[in-house]
């Protein structure tokens, strides 16, 4: 299931203004070009004597970030997950791998689709149990499947390291 992520944006502000009691910034679109960064730069009076900038809010990003995030890897980031075909996916791994730095982001990023598997429509143990008997068990007796405990067969698949349920469905790592 591929879903379309809003723009991530981040509020830039002069540290140096901010210090001495003037709050100064602007909203920014991620990916940005080195043009646009540089000509806010120049709108916020980023020069020689205010050279420092902050990250004071953040909107529809992929991750936490810090006020002083480099804005280089947050690009980076931006532009790796345009290239994942599923959002989701995107989202249920930074969930699972409790990602808190764009350059972590970055490195799983180069190899996701590869490592990992979401199963969307899976969102509980019951769901997972399911799957797994109709997908790995077809030849058992219809009488035999009404009487399994489904909820029972998730639970130990995820004890056991098998998936994860998150919160856009059962993430599965591959080995």
């Amino acid at each position: 299931m591929t879903t379309t992520m809003m723009t991530p944006k981040i509020w830039i502000g002069n540290l140096g203004r901010y210090n001495e009691g003037h709050l100064i910034g602007e909203w920014i679109s991620l990916p940005c070009t080195a043009e646009e960064l540089d000509n806010l730069y120049a709108r916020i009076g980023i020069n020689e004597y205010y050279e420092e900038i902050f990250i004071a809010d953040v909107e529809n990003c992929y991750i936490d970030i810090g006020e002083f995030e480099s804005i280089p890897e947050l690009n980076e980031m931006v532009q790796a997950v345009l290239k994942v075909d599923d959002d989701n996916l995107v989202q249920a791994v930074f969930e699972y791998e409790s990602v808190c730095s764009a350059g972590d982001a970055i490195e799983i990023l180069e190899t996701i689709q590869d490592d990992y598997y979401l199963l969307g429509d899976i969102r509980t143990h019951e769901d997972y149990g399911h799957y797994r008997i109709e997908n790995y068990h077809k030849k058992l007796d219809d009488f035999i499947k009404h009487h399994l405990d489904y909820e029972g067969i998730g639970r130990n698949a995820e004890i056991n390291g098998e998936y994860t349920l998150t919160k856009y469905g059962a993430l599965i790592k591959c080995l």
